[in-house]
């Protein structure tokens, strides 16, 4: 990801305040100094990040607003190629760096949206140095420096322990589980049985599966409901509509799956 411009991420109206912020945040230690003058995240989100983003995934993008406002539990059941964890790396940055709780866990089986914080890390550093001196970066984490439990962690789904489990319960921590569908009933069925409702927590996959623990979120009344199906997804995919029907054939339980992002009825 290229550097952006100076990033706008600051609330209107008060820019001798903001100077007078970044004057002090020079020598200051900790990111909470800034806390008070940064915009609410669907604010930083339209100026900033989405600089970056393809307008393929507005309307998803739109939809998934209620995880920063009353509807903290997500499922969102997405065709091949139309996934959420761009928006999910967004979110956990901003979780890490400009909130009290700055806790995220990203669990998937590949460190893709690990990747994505990174460069989105990468980029605010290049509009503000100084940031870069209060984090602690390694292959499987961010971390504040002077408060490690503030970080973005990637957790393979297989390795979800009992301490870790702690670190995510009962306080305000965003989960992003990546791949849901090749991710074990165990982890999905914990998160769902331990996690309270006002933690935020998306859950995305491919619904390839008329049974198991992602479907059963999906019926959960507890969970908001997305779907993204290749018709409301106006960017490039990994495959063609007509590739997908050619393969499996329009009528197919697969073809609904991964194009139109439905369960399978069998």
């Amino acid at each position: 990801m290229e550097a952006m411009n100076r990033i706008n991420m600051f609330k209107p109206g008060i820019k001798s305040d903001h100077e007078t912020a970044f004057r002090d945040f020079d020598e200051a230690t900790s990111l909470d100094q800034l806390r008070p003058f940064v915009m609410p995240f669907e604010e930083v989100r339209k100026n900033i990040f989405e600089k970056e983003l393809d307008e393929a995934y507005q309307p998803v993008l739109d939809k998934m607003n209620s995880i920063t406002g009353n509807e903290k539990h997500i499922v969102m059941a997405h065709a091949v190629g139309c996934d959420p964890h761009t928006f999910a790396a967004m979110y956990a940055v901003w979780k890490l760096l400009f909130t009290h709780y700055g806790r995220a866990f990203i669990f998937a089986p590949g460190r893709r949206t690990m990747y994505t914080v990174m460069s989105m890390i990468d980029a605010v550093v290049a509009n503000y140095p100084h940031i870069s001196r209060m984090l602690t970066v390694d292959a499987l984490s961010v971390r504040l420096t002077s408060d490690p439990q503030r970080r973005i962690e990637w957790v393979h789904p297989d390795s979800l322990t009992p301490q870790k489990l702690n670190n995510i319960v009962g306080i305000p921590t965003f989960v992003f589980v990546d791949k849901a569908h090749q991710c074990s009933n165990q982890l999905l069925e914990t998160l769902r049985s331990k996690l309270m409702q006002h933690q935020p927590l998306l859950v995305a996959g491919e619904p390839i599966s008329a049974q198991g623990a992602f479907k059963s979120l999906w019926d959960d009344s507890v969970f908001c409901q997305i779907r993204l199906g290749v018709n409301d997804f106006k960017g490039r995919l990994p495959v063609s509509v007509n590739a997908l029907a050619k393969e499996h054939g329009e009528d197919s339980d697969m073809f609904r799956s991964l194009a139109l992002a439905e369960f399978p009825q069998a």
